[in-house]
């Protein structure tokens, strides 16, 4: 698609905002605007040419950094510079010319200071003293994955928050409120709000009491997407934006009886509906054209504001703008709306007088401007405003024309169609350097495997003013056309599309690995593969670990997974060759695992889900010293509930809960099989109490019984480097196999403690430590973001409930008895492909 005016202002708002990394540095979303922004700079210099050859030599180099060199004859932080220079000069003028959201009018959140991104939607209330919004406001400032959005109420004098009243996105029922693309709406009254979420797999209008903060109604049409309800002035109906098979529609859903109307039914997208205050009309945002005639050249995805008249049935165009024109809201009397229009390249207030057929606007924002919400009282305009990367609700009161002409200054962009337009002229003016060794010798390519065509028709761009923004009272009608031949063989005698069995093709989608060979071990290499069909509904993995060419000493895993429908299975085979030393008793001996195994999801929602697994496993163990070998075969079947609604951070979840119940039944398949039942829970708790510190709580408890009931061996910590451990007497199959090994018990050494049943609690407070540490010696390493904890765990193994006593018997509170405890303090840092932890605790029985 190339640049557009969405990626100009974010690119617009990071330059000017002085957020915009290094190109090294990118992060994030910034990594797709950004990188999108220079690689339109890089084609500018050097023609589109220079595309493909730099991912050629990043292939060969395996760095970008000597890649661009080779490439472009600079490096890496020589051709950032330039690219930060040349989007300065693109966009510091525009600070003179417009405002920011705070200049415009009075900012009723703050995201800078909540730590919030997202403060939208903005629907006033029917008495004009609240606003509710949406906003992710309560997660944590360094999680940085997907946010949690919710519905809030706040004051519309001040913002202050009078009630969140949606806890959304954390289960099935509310599991998305669609909040980048779909609002709310109040009920005339101002006692209730209609929302659109998905619940239980699909979409819903969700009725909500506001005061009582409870769902009173769901509505789940036979649609297959939902967006942008909105209250008829009457109170009996809900107009809403709903897309099935493709096709986006306007629906009208009668509350009392239970009706669900379609107003529109067409390829056309129809969006953003709003009743007018007498409920007569629907203005909504439509990207048909104006004057009704789509032939094969119509480009869809433009959009302009239409009404459509309930009485008499018709559509008239209200705007015919070159640009897109969309979210409209009435005043209070229906005689203006109010929309937004990227008429000059930035997203704008405007507003429309329906009467006279004035139209100017009332905003000329630097960033953007979005959503706008007419005041009851039509004396003010809530909308929500892009600054500083992130969102806010902005009052504006006073509603006039920005300047007498009643137009906006285009940006660059939007009057030449290219970001940089003045590269290409001073790239032509510049002086050519002389020869000799200084010059810079411009890269050499190889044009032998490119195919070239015809370059473009230049169009000379149309300014955006100079188009007539009158309505256009024009009736919407059909027109009838031959359909072009590339389209009728696609049809049947009915003209109905022709239907094809889908036959899946299948291609790698990961390759990954690498093999060796030496005289003393033979081949050696890992591999990984993965291969699906286009659809994504099959999926094989394969994975190798070869050593030597001996088929019988390679570690091969084939996995086939089924994921066309809701309910996802699998299937396999595996075969290990493992050697070991036992410590313990001093000999080696190795172990061939191998066997089957089936897996099953099924998600009950985006939060949810229920695992079932079934494996059957032999292990033929061959021993070096004059010891009987030994096969051991069981069959083990499990079904876990699994739960989980948290946001990750830079070095772990900072905000929500997740846990897994795990039931687990092994079956003798030998006489020197294992047989047992055991049950366990996981439970962890993150809570986000102010900026970027967090509570964070952890549960675990486990217990086993049969003839072969699994043990639990209790201490230590995850992924310890050079570990410590009680004991070596580790090796035996049901030691590797079956027992568990439960962590972090910290301060103690593995395998510390033992027994069928164990419990275990961590509970950590979780701060901000380093923000930025660099040394120089003696290895140059740079770290961020380093993030400390204070700890104390405590945690018991144990066989028999009668084995167990909390505190002493002699000395009683609080000394413990059966569980031992650590406190202690941890430090986190994330480098890139791991987190690097360094843990320090002592032991404590709490006397």
């Amino acid at each position: 698609k190339g640049w557009d005016y969405e990626a100009d202002m974010y690119v617009r708002d990071a330059i000017i905002g002085g957020y915009m990394p290094p190109l090294d540095q990118l992060y994030g979303f910034l990594n797709y605007k950004g990188g999108q922004s220079i690689l339109i700079y890089m084609t500018e210099l050097y023609g589109l040419e220079l595309i493909p050859e730099l991912l050629n030599k990043g292939k060969t180099t395996l760095s970008m950094s000597r890649a661009m060199k080779i490439v472009t004859g600079l490096e890496i932080k020589k051709l950032s510079d330039d690219w930060q220079k040349e989007l300065r000069r693109v966009y510091w003028p525009e600070i003179s010319r417009r405002k920011t959201a705070d200049e415009i009018g009075k900012l009723l959140t703050d995201h800078k200071k909540d730590g919030s991104i997202y403060n939208q939607n903005a629907a006033w209330s029917p008495k004009g003293d609240r606003i509710a919004i949406t906003s992710d406001r309560a997660n944590p400032r360094d999680g940085y994955n997907e946010r949690f959005n919710e519905i809030y109420v706040i004051s519309a004098i001040d913002g202050r928050i009078i009630d969140k009243v949606v806890k959304a996105e954390r289960s099935g029922d509310l599991e998305s409120l669609h909040s980048y693309t779909s609002g709310m709406s109040w009920a005339p009254q101002g006692d209730k709000l209609v929302f659109i979420s998905k619940s239980n797999g699909k979409d819903a209008l969700i009725f909500l009491d506001v005061d009582k903060k409870k769902i009173y109604k769901r509505f789940r049409p036979d649609l297959d997407a939902l967006r942008g309800p909105n209250w008829s002035p009457q109170g009996d109906k809900i107009v809403v934006s709903g897309v099935k098979s493709g096709q986006s529609d306007l629906y009208v859903y009668d509350i009392k009886s239970g009706a669900f109307t379609r107003l529109t039914s067409d390829v056309y997208e129809d969006i953003d509906a709003k009743f007018s205050p007498d409920g007569r009309k629907i203005a909504f945002s439509s990207d048909r054209p104006n004057d009704g005639v789509a032939d094969s050249n119509y480009e869809y995805g433009h959009y302009n504001i239409f009404m459509f008249d309930l009485g008499l049935n018709t559509i008239t165009a209200v705007t015919s703008d070159s640009v897109s024109s969309m979210q409209p809201d009435f005043s209070f009397d229906g005689k203006m709306l109010a929309y937004v229009s990227y008429r000059n390249g930035i997203a704008n207030i405007y507003i429309r007088d329906l009467i006279a057929g004035d139209d100017y606007p009332i905003t000329d924002i630097l960033t953007g401007a979005f959503s706008p919400s007419w005041s009851p009282e039509g004396d003010k305009i809530a909308f929500s405003a892009f600054n500083q990367y992130g969102y806010d609700i902005v009052v504006i009161k006073d509603i006039k024309p920005v300047n007498e002409d009643k137009k906006l200054q285009p940006t660059s962009y939007r009057l030449t169609g290219k970001l940089f337009p003045e590269l290409g002229r001073r790239l032509a003016e510049k002086p050519k350097e002389p020869a000799g060794d200084s010059a810079v010798i411009q890269p050499k390519i190889d044009y032998s495997r490119y195919v070239f065509k015809a370059e473009d028709e230049k169009v000379e761009s149309i300014p955006p003013d100079s188009v007539n923004h009158d309505s256009v009272k024009t009736e919407i009608t059909s027109i009838e056309k031959p359909l072009p031949e590339d389209i009728i063989k696609y049809l049947d005698a009915y003209g109905a599309y022709k239907k094809y069995k889908y036959k899946p093709k299948f291609a790698p989608e990961l390759m990954i690995g690498g093999f060796t060979y030496n005289t003393f071990y033979g081949l050696q290499g890992q591999s990984y593969i993965s291969v699906t069909d286009m659809m994504g509904n099959h999926q094989i993995q394969a994975a190798f670990d070869i050593n030597d060419l001996y088929v019988d000493q390679w570690n091969i895993q084939l996995v086939y997974n089924y994921l066309a429908k809701r309910l996802d299975y699998g299937i396999g085979a595996f075969h290990f060759k493992n050697l070991y030393y036992d410590y313990y008793y001093g000999y080696y001996f190795s172990d061939r695992l191998y066997g089957i195994l089936g897996t099953a999801s099924y998600p009950f929602s985006k939060f949810e889900r229920l695992e079932l697994n079934l494996t059957q496993a032999i292990i033929d163990r061959e021993y070096e010293l004059d010891i009987p070998n030994k096969s051991t075969g069981f069959l083990t079947a499990g079904i876990s509930y699994v739960s989980d609604k948290v946001i990750w951070g830079i070095v772990g979840p900072v905000y929500g809960q997740r846990y897994k119940i795990t039931a687990e039944k092994s079956f003798k398949t030998s006489s020197d099989g294992y047989s047992y039942t055991s049950y366990e829970l996981d439970y962890r708790k993150y809570i986000h109490f102010a900026s970027e510190y967090h509570f964070a709580i952890r549960f675990a408890a486990g217990m086993s019984k049969g003839d072969s009931a699994r043990d639990y061996y209790l201490g230590g910590t995850p992924y310890w480097i050079g570990p410590e451990q009680k004991t070596d007497n580790i090796y035996s199959v049901k030691d590797i196999y079956i027992n568990k090994l439960v962590v972090p018990l910290r301060g103690y050494r593995y395998f510390e403690f033992k027994g069928n049943n164990y419990f275990l609690l961590n509970l950590e407070v979780r701060f901000p430590f380093v923000d930025y540490l660099k040394i120089r010696f003696p290895l140059g390493l740079t770290m961020g973001y380093i993030r400390g904890s204070l700890f104390w765990d405590i945690g018991a193994a144990f066989d028999k409930s009668s084995d167990f006593r909390f505190f002493d018997k002699a000395e009683g509170f609080p000394k413990l008895a059966t569980p031992k405890s650590g406190i202690g303090y941890s430090i986190q840092s994330n480098l890139g492909i791991f987190v690097l932890r360094y843990d320090m605790a002592w032991r404590t029985d709490l006397d």
